[in-house]
C-alpha cells in the first residue's frame, strides 16, 4: 500500500518482511525434516537389506524392496547412454528446484497451504538429487502390487513430491483466488 505521496507504507513492508522470514524458516525446518527422513530411510534400506531383497509386509499388496532407479520419475531417462545420463538426471531436477525456489517467493505462494505444498515438492527433489549426485542413482524401496499392475518402486522423496504436487493442484484449482494485484 502507498500513502497519498506514493510512498510505501512502512508497517505493511515490515509485516510482509516478517511473514517472508517466517515462511522461509518454515521452509527450512520442513525441508530439513523431510530430507532427513528420506535420507535416513534410504540409508536404513541399504544397511539392512541385500539388493533386490523383498520383504512382504501385506501379502499380495505391499512389500519393502531394495532397488534403485538410474533415471528420474518412473525411470525416465534411465536408458540414456552412461556418459550422458548423469548430466541429464542431475541438470533437469536442479533446474526444476531452482524454478520452485523462485516460485516460493512469488505472491501466489504467500499462503501456508501453498508454502507447505511447495516445501514438500522441494524436499522430495532435494532428497532424490542428493542420491543422484552422490551415487548416480536413487534408492527406491516401497512397492505396491495393485493386482492389475505392479506400481514402480518409490521412496519418501517421491511421496513428498506427489503429495506436495497434489496439494498445489488443489490449492490453485479450488482455493486460490487471484486478487486484482495478482493480475497486474
Amino acid at each position: 500500500m502507498q500513502d497519498i505521496f506514493g510512498h510505501a507504507n512502512e508497517t505493511m513492508n515490515r509485516q510482509l518482511f516478517q511473514s517472508q522470514l517466517i515462511r522461509t524458516a518454515l521452509l527450512g525446518v520442513f525441508l530439513m525434516c523431510l530430507v532427513s527422513l528420506d535420507q535416513w530411510s534410504k540409508y536404513w534400506i541399504v544397511q539392512h537389506m541385500v539388493f533386490n531383497e523383498a520383504i512382504e509386509m501385506i501379502p499380495g499388496f505391499f512389500s519393502i524392496v531394495y532397488t534403485y532407479n538410474l533415471g528420474t520419475a518412473f525411470g525416465l531417462f534411465s536408458q540414456l547412454p552412461d556418459h550422458v545420463r548423469p548430466y541429464v538426471v542431475i541438470a533437469l531436477p536442479t533446474l526444476m528446484l531452482f524454478i520452485l525456489f523462485i516460485l516460493f517467493y512469488t505472491r501466489e505462494f504467500r499462503s501456508w497451504i501453498a508454502t507447505i505444498a511447495l516445501s514438500s515438492v522441494i524436499a522430495g527433489g532435494v532428497g532424490n538429487l542428493i542420491d543422484r549426485y552422490l551415487q548416480g542413482y536413487v534408492v527406491d524401496f516401497l512397492l505396491f502390487d495393485l493386482g492389475f499392475m505392479l506400481w514402480p518402486a518409490f521412496n519418501v522423496a517421491d511421496i513428498c513430491v506427489s503429495v506436495g504436487g497434489t496439494l498445489l493442484l488443489i490449492y490453485f484449482g479450488l482455493i486460490y483466488k487471484a486478487s486484482p494485484l495478482d493480475i497486474e
